[in-house]
């Protein structure tokens, strides 16, 4: 153990003036770790804020969809039967007003909506429901707009507009929808009504062909196991042209195209470390060939080939540590910084976080790269 620890370090000192030229090896493994740490990390945040928060994302255990009409007296019986319902009409309207008109994406909801998180907007005061807060004033009921909506409608809290032909006013902005994550894309920028407002509408008709009108019930399941509950419903209501789907089916869009992008940056991760092994392949085969005159001067000592091999592959080792802890540190850094941020774009809430394992496949997939190639 002994001779061993006196070659590493041997070797170690014989590269001390060499090593300018291995920085581009270093930047390549540091650059091709830090995405994979990155990537690693942002994903296994994602996944677990999913698995963890997938029913109040979705806004209930279950949901029944269909484009054509409302539910039957009977079928919202047996839906009553499984747990509490929520109500929502999603479509699209032209808004106007006096100055201006915008193309509207349009949610109306009922009177339990949500029934897990809430709808964020700084005028709704805490603890009141949003179907009350957008109850009708005299004649006129209330809506919720995204503020770049208000913005080019030229409308101001407390104003009037017409949102298929029919007056409303602007009670506040609207910051967030508790599911909208899990809407998917939408046409036109959103606005949020009662149902009982989108009852008074007088012009139900899209601005653009095509667009239909989908009639969302969600339900918060009274036993909570949302697979039994996804099945009995599919059993009830499949064949008759409802869409059934589950907290985890309803996220299913979103994490498709998550996982997507995350392939292709770990891909681009996976071609730097390929760069790195190369530049490592190279860099090595070139300075072992100069240091032939070392060689010789072991060999004369006595040195064996294992003692000659264990020289140079602790001059790799160090390199690929020095490379590799670079991109840990700058990856789960960066990941630990932009979770926070990452969250707030996609609508989950992410806490900055170190996860180990991300970080431990990352170092695995940098290393392996340094030591294959050398």
């Amino acid at each position: 153990m002994v001779s061993v620890w006196g070659a590493i370090r041997i070797g170690l000192l014989d590269m001390r003036g060499d090593l300018r030229r291995f920085l581009l090896l270093v930047v390549c493994l540091a650059v091709g770790t830090a995405l994979i740490a990155g990537v690693n990390s942002v994903g296994a945040s994602i996944t677990r804020a999913i698995d963890n928060s997938a029913a109040e994302l979705m806004g209930g255990d279950v949901e029944l969809s269909r484009a054509d009409r409302v539910a039957t007296p009977d079928e919202r019986a047996t839906m009553d039967a499984f747990g509490t319902i929520s109500t929502t009409i999603d479509t699209n309207l032209r808004a106007e007003s006096a100055s201006a008109d915008a193309f509207v994406d349009l949610s109306a909801v009922g009177p339990t909506y949500p029934l897990l998180g809430q709808v964020v907007s700084p005028q709704l005061p805490a603890g009141q429901s949003v179907h009350d807060f957008l109850a009708p004033e005299g004649d006129i009921h209330g809506a919720l707009l995204d503020p770049v909506l208000l913005d080019q409608l030229g409308l101001a809290i407390g104003d009037s507009f017409g949102l298929g032909g029919t007056e409303f006013q602007v009670r506040g902005t609207l910051t967030k929808l508790p599911d909208g994550p899990v809407r998917g894309f939408r046409l036109g920028l959103t606005a949020l009504i009662t149902d009982l407002g989108f009852a008074s509408v007088s012009d139900r008709t899209s601005p653009l062909p095509g667009l239909g009108t989908w009639y969302r019930y969600k339900l918060l399941l009274a036993d909570r196991d949302a697979e039994a509950g996804k099945a009995a419903l599919e059993a009830g209501f499949g064949g008759s042209g409802w869409t059934v789907r589950s907290a985890r089916d309803g996220l299913g869009d979103m994490v498709r195209y998550y996982d997507l992008f995350m392939r292709f940056l770990v891909i681009v991760g996976l071609g730097s470390l390929l760069i790195g092994g190369v530049s490592v392949w190279t860099g090595m085969q070139a300075y072992i060939a100069e240091r032939a005159g070392v060689i010789a001067i072991l060999r004369s000592m006595g040195a064996t080939r294992s003692r000659i091999f264990i020289h140079f592959f602790a001059q790799v080792a160090a390199l690929a540590a020095v490379g590799v802890g670079i991109g840990l540190l700058v990856g789960g850094g960066a990941a630990f910084a932009v979770l926070p941020m990452i969250g707030r774009a996609v609508g989950i809430d992410l806490a900055a976080t170190i996860h180990v394992q991300a970080l431990a496949v990352a170092a695995a997939a940098g290393l392996v790269t340094a030591f294959a190639f050398a």
